[in-house]
């Protein structure tokens, strides 16, 4: 539908005509600009309305939602207040939207439940509802009744949604069909950046630079987006170069980007990726300790859950295991892994732990497990040859070094990733270069980076008796009972008590039950995997 020469005579008109038909039907071609355009008036204009009269009409609910956040909230660049709107009349809309006849009304309301439903954390249930508003589209379009408003809204949402369930070939899949299908500027573009920059982010953070870098060109030619939501539709594009940044070890720009999302990430429905980063960011720097300090912010901020069986816990646990293992804590990195045994990031940071404690054999073991292989993004990858290629060169294989090392360098062509070479010891890294006979990739970049200081790892290594043992030393039961307990003489509890004292550099019972809970040793059984089933729950703010 062609735009009217004169947009603001119109607005105005239908303003002091009290046109609600006319407003839907600007709301529909100019999409957020309209709000941003007459975002004090059109809220006082409908706020008049009758309750029940407005939810008949969620186009008008969607742009009094719009104008209110504009007119009053325009410097909350999250846009919470707006979102919050989702969240609220999500359930009056989850079911109502297949019955509408018309479907611009449809759409509209569909994405009420769809983005609703998300922002509460029903990640399952928003996908569900947005595959049954397609349908409902399909029909609609079928019987002559094709919607032209907002177009690449919905793919675009369920390209967010997929993102947060781990579904990253799925989110790549929407992200581009958000941009293919967007509309022409100046007021139908919208979805089209949301879409570039998811699939530049999802393209930055599995490893392939130069396609993210191309989501990155196009994303910053579609111009012509309300000042209010760039904060929104910019954020993934911004995070994707943050990545990019930190991948060539520019540790500065990677700041400026992130700290453009503020201390806590808070409002941002990619906190848990923006997390990710900012550990990243730290832990190449090796602060250590401000990174768990600001981990810690992040997930207070955003009420994240602790745990891999949700996208959120399993980006936050990996992320703090970098970190505790930049910070000599490879025990513990080590135990989260244990606790989590199908959650493929946490293994890599195990096997590295395994490599940095001199533990080759550990390390290949965990490298080399064929699932974890398998399901790998090209960055990780290029860490599992890595540790594989350092554990069998300290093991005097050659050979396996020198093809692990050819295979890393192979992949490093697709990710451009310099930094995953430094987290290999220098030596090693320099010996298997000339194995391969090719360049250090980091020999341009070494000269203008600071020394880095890296802490001893030291990985206690306990038998499965010990652990049994270990367990029973952390109740207050005298070493005779377990010992009947575990039906052994007391002089076998008594040996294996001085070797869990040994291992940890305990001194008594007290000392070695603390060490013991600050290294993970006595957390609770491995539970539920992440990678099997997927995930469908995301902890979300909503304001």
């Amino acid at each position: 539908m062609d735009l009217p020469h004169d947009v603001t005579s119109e607005i105005d008109r239908a303003l002091r005509d009290a046109d609600l038909d006319a407003i839907e039907s600007m709301s529909d071609r100019l999409w957020y600009a309209l709000p941003a355009a007459a975002g004090r008036e059109l809220a006082d204009l409908l706020s008049a309305l009758p309750r029940q009269a407005i939810l008949r009409r969620p186009r008008l609910l969607l742009l009094f939602a719009q104008s209110s956040q504009f007119s009053d909230g325009a410097g909350d660049v999250t846009l919470r207040h707006l979102l919050r709107a989702f969240t609220v009349f999500a359930p009056h809309f989850a079911s109502a939207f297949a019955t509408m006849e018309d479907p611009d009304e449809a759409l509209v309301a569909g994405m009420f439940a769809v983005i609703g439903l998300r922002l509460d954390g029903e990640l399952y249930e928003s996908e569900a509802t947005a595959q049954k508003l397609e349908r409902t589209l399909r029909l609609h379009a079928r019987a002559g009744r094709s919607t032209t408003s907002r177009p690449g809204w919905l793919p675009a949402q369920r390209a967010l949604t997929a993102m947060l369930r781990g579904r990253f070939t799925e989110a790549f899949g929407f992200a581009r069909r958000a941009y293919e299908e967007a509309g022409p500027t100046p007021h139908q573009q919208t979805a089209g950046k949301d879409g570039a920059g998811y699939a530049a982010l999802l393209a930055a953070f599995a490893g392939s630079r130069d396609v993210s870098l191309g989501w990155l060109s196009k994303h910053a030619g579609i111009d012509g987006v309300p000042n209010h939501i760039h904060p929104l539709v910019d954020a993934a594009a911004i995070l994707a170069r943050a990545v990019l940044a930190l991948d060539a070890l520019d540790t500065d720009s990677a700041r400026a980007y992130l700290q453009e999302f503020g201390p806590s990430a808070g409002g941002y429905e990619i906190w848990p990726y923006i997390a990710m980063v900012w550990s990243r960011h730290d832990q190449i720097l090796g602060n250590t300790a401000t990174g768990l300090a600001r981990m810690d912010d992040i997930m207070f901020a955003n009420a994240a859950p602790s745990d891999a069986d949700t996208l959120a816990g399993g980006l936050l646990l990996r992320a703090r295991a970098d970190l505790l293992l930049e910070a000599g804590e490879g025990t513990t990195v080590i135990s989260l892994a244990r606790q989590h045994p199908h959650a493929p990031m946490l293994q890599i940071a195990a096997a590295r732990a395994h490599l940095r404690a001199g533990d080759f054999a550990d390390a290949l073991r965990i490298a080399s497990i064929p699932g974890l292989a398998r399901g790998a993004t090209r960055r990780d990858t290029v860490d599992l040859l890595l540790i594989s290629a350092s554990a069998h060169l300290r093991r005097d294989e050659s050979d396996e070094a020198a093809r692990d090392f050819a295979q890393a360098i192979e992949c490093f062509a697709f990710t451009g990733d310099v930094s995953t070479f430094r987290e290999i010891d220098d030596d090693d890294r320099r010996r298997l270069c000339a194995l391969v006979g090719v360049d250090d990739p980091l020999a341009s970049i070494l000269p203008h980076l600071s020394p880095r200081c890296r802490a001893a790892v030291r990985v206690v290594q306990l038998s499965p008796r010990e652990r049994v043992v270990l367990r029973e030393l952390a109740t207050d039961a005298p070493l005779d009972a377990i010992a009947v307990r575990l039906s052994v003489s007391i002089n076998t509890v008594k040996t294996q008590t001085r070797r869990i004292y040994r291992a940890l550099g305990a001194t008594s019972r007290e000392e070695a039950v603390l060490l013991a809970t600050q290294q993970g040793l006595l957390a609770a059984s491995p539970s539920p995997s992440t990678a099997e089933g997927g995930i469908d729950r995301i902890h979300t703010p909503k304001g």
